[in-house]
Order: structure tokens, then sequence, then C-alpha cells
């Protein structure tokens, strides 16, 4: 889940920052992985980033309908669950598909790929925040760690929601400049978001702790 903020601090620090070699002003992410010098770690990073960032959806909700971690409580979180999976699925391929058909060489279809990443990933992110909506509200007397990773995915669901819509407006209006500082942002704060995934699943490492049993007890009582 590490492999996005390797893949950004790595191009961040070979690119000096967000600069790419030869250009002076900050340029976009898939820019910097469009040089031949980095493509062959940008594409690599972004196969691993994709595939987990699926396998972690999928992980999440197959523990939850198992009951190895929050218990699905309801048909609907369960719905949630299986679109999260399926949309983080779409931005994996997309998000491949853009580091390989990269801006320099196909700069329509790579933009077709980033707008269809940015959709999708969006689609998956907020239909994991409201599974977790449904865990928070069932579990969160019984456990701090709901709580705290749904708080703090609404809060970057709302920070990068922001910026994707600076970003485009940004680009719409041909400040590439700016634009590309919000892409930054927008990645890094993805990053994040997967990196609490790492919270979501840590019951199931200390199962005996959160028995199915002791947890629906609890809601009961």
């Amino acid at each position: 889940m590490g492999n996005l903020l390797d893949c950004s601090f790595g191009l961040w620090n070979t690119q000096h920052k967000w600069h790419a070699p030869d250009q002076p002003k900050p340029v976009f992410l898939t820019d910097m992985g469009a040089h031949a010098h980095t493509k062959g770690f940008f594409i690599p990073m972004t196969v691993i980033t994709g595939v987990f960032y699926m396998l972690s959806l999928l992980a999440i909700r197959l523990c939850g309908q198992w009951g190895f971690i929050y218990p699905t409580s309801s048909e609907l979180e369960a719905i949630f669950g299986w679109f999260s999976v399926l949309t983080s699925a779409g931005c994996a391929g997309c998000l491949i598909a853009l580091s390989i058909r990269d801006t320099v060489h196909h700069h329509r279809l790579n933009w077709q790929f980033t707008a269809s990443y940015y959709v999708l990933a969006f689609a998956a992110a907020d239909s994991n925040l409201v599974e977790w909506l449904f865990a928070y509200y069932r579990y969160h007397k019984q456990s701090n760690l709901v709580a705290v990773s749904f708080y703090f995915k609404a809060l970057i669901s709302l920070a990068a929601t922001a910026s994707v819509i600076a970003y485009a407006g940004m680009y719409h209006y041909h400040d590439h400049s700016r634009s590309a500082r919000f892409e930054w942002v927008v990645e890094f704060l993805w990053a994040i978001y997967i990196f609490l995934f790492c919270l979501d699943l840590l019951p199931a490492i200390h199962y005996e702790r959160y028995p199915l049993n002791d947890l629906e007890k609890g809601v009961s009582s």
C-alpha cells in the first residue's frame, strides 16, 4: 500500500521535486513518469499500487462478510462494499493504462484514462466510506479504530474533492503550473487514504480481540 507513496516520492526526488530537469515550472505527475529514464520505474509502481488497491478493498469486503473484522450489518452495506471493489478494479486498470500510454506520446488517450481514473478512484473511495459509515454506526462503541478510520477518510475525501475541482478548473483555464500542484496534492491524499486500509484490516490480525460474538453482544446490549 505504500507503493504509490514510493512512486511519488521517488519521482519527487529524482526529478528535482515536482520539476522536470528541463522545465522550471511544476509539471504533472504523469508527465514526469513519461520520461525515458523514469518510465521503467513508473509503470511497475502503478501496477503494484493499482493491484494492491483493488486487493485491499476486496480483503476488507471479504473479511467483513466472513466476520474477521466488523461484520457486515446489512445488504446495503454489502452492495456498497462490492461496488467499491468493482470500481477499484477499473481504477487500477486506468492507472496502469495512463502510465503506459503516457501524455508525451499519447496525449489525448492519456487524459481519457486520467479522467476515468479519477472518477473511478473517487467512486471506490466514497463507496468504501459509506460502507465504513455502517460499521462506524454499529461498532464504534466496541472499537476506536473504526471511528478513527472513518473520520480520517471523510476529511481526506473532502480535501481530495476540493483539490480535484481546483486541478480540473485550473487545467481548463490553461494554468498548468498550478493545476499540476493540485494533481500532486490529490495523489498524496489518495496514498494516505490507501494507508488507512491498514487500520481497517487490523482487527483481522488480532482476531481473538474482536470476535464476532462479542461484537454482536456489545451491539445488542
